[in-house]
């Protein structure tokens, strides 16, 4: 019988020991990835392309179809930033603002305010040459009331491809970081 209870006891104590240590790996996988990743001009790559990124931005792990994300924070308020590269087109400019005119809960406009609005986008270059447009949905209502969220993103064909780079969150955040989010287009370049 003592020989079952010391078993059980040492079972007990074994798996709590296992539990333990694998939450601490955790933990400190989480804190090396903040400490290697802070920093005013951390230079990053990915295999095709190489950018600054911008002070005070932390990066994350990229979600799929992203090849860089990163996190925003001014005054309590959130936003994140992602790089994406896409084959061909990407689906096309006026279909990708409505997709994220969709996610932010806007109505969609008619095909004559789409026109009007894709025509009046302000253009914004990426360091090796390549401009595409920026699209600023932060001056349009957002979807329900008192919605504080929505999206600034660069569209710009890259030969064959189209890099996607877009912000979404708190408004304010996004108006405080547009022009380091330009900044971060700017500093986009092709890996040679």
């Amino acid at each position: 019988m003592n020989r079952l209870i010391i078993g059980a006891i040492f079972f007990v104590f074994i798996t709590n020991c296992r539990e333990s240590k694998k939450h601490f790996e955790y933990q400190e996988k989480v804190v090396s990835i903040a400490l290697t990743t802070e920093g005013a001009q951390a230079k990053v790559k990915n295999p095709s392309m190489t950018w600054e990124m911008p002070a005070g931005w932390t990066k994350n792990l990229p979600k799929t179809m992203q090849f860089a994300s990163f996190s925003l924070f001014e005054d309590n308020k959130y936003a994140k930033a992602s790089l994406s590269l896409l084959g061909g087109n990407g689906g096309g400019l006026k279909s990708n603002i409505s997709r994220w005119m969709r996610q932010l809960k806007m109505i969609p406009l008619s095909s004559k305010k789409m026109e009007l609005f894709v025509e009046n986008l302000d253009s914004v270059k990426i360091g090796e040459g390549y401009s595409g447009v920026l699209v600023d949905l932060t001056q349009i209502l957002s979807g329900g009331l008192g919605s504080t969220e929505s999206t600034i993103g660069a569209i710009v064909p890259v030969g064959e491809k189209t890099l996607f780079v877009k912000m979404t969150g708190d408004k304010k955040v996004l108006k405080l970081n547009k022009a380091k989010f330009i900044e971060l287009c700017q500093s986009l370049k092709e890996k040679k």
